[in-house]
């Protein structure tokens, strides 16, 4: 099948504009999955840190009935902010990386699907008319 008549570009300057377009497109995919997996990173750490200041809570109420049953005073119980010292987290990832490299991937998708997308329509159109005619005979 001939597909030079069905080019996507009009000309070298095109079809380069057309392979940075899409390797542009790829480095974007690549920085949203690593952004996806920095926040998964975080979100599993933190999850973790709640149960450790949940059990240590715990712990400490235990020791507290503990020593009431035995007639002992019980220790004061740790404030928030004494909770927050010894339980530090990991700041939130930003999210606007991640918004804007999605906003990039949007422009970029609309901008060849526009300019590409009627020539890719008659590419795939002729190429299943031609497999339908081959099959005919």
């Amino acid at each position: 099948m001939c597909t030079g008549a069905l080019s996507l570009g009009q000309g070298q300057t095109e079809s380069s504009l057309l392979s940075r377009q899409l390797e542009t497109i790829g480095d974007l995919i690549d920085k949203q999955t690593q952004q996806a997996h920095q926040w998964i990173y975080w979100k599993r750490g933190e999850g973790k840190d709640k149960h450790r200041r949940q059990q240590f809570v715990q712990r400490a109420a235990q020791a507290n009935a503990a020593r009431v049953a035995r007639g002992e005073a019980p220790e004061p119980e740790p404030t928030e902010a004494e909770l927050d010292r010894m339980f530090k987290s990991l700041p939130e990832p930003s999210r606007l990386d991640t918004l804007l490299n999605t906003a990039n991937l949007d422009l970029l998708t609309k901008g060849i699907t526009q300019s590409r997308g009627p020539a890719l329509t008659k590419m795939f159109m002729t190429q299943g008319l031609h497999e339908s005619s081959r099959s005919q005979q």
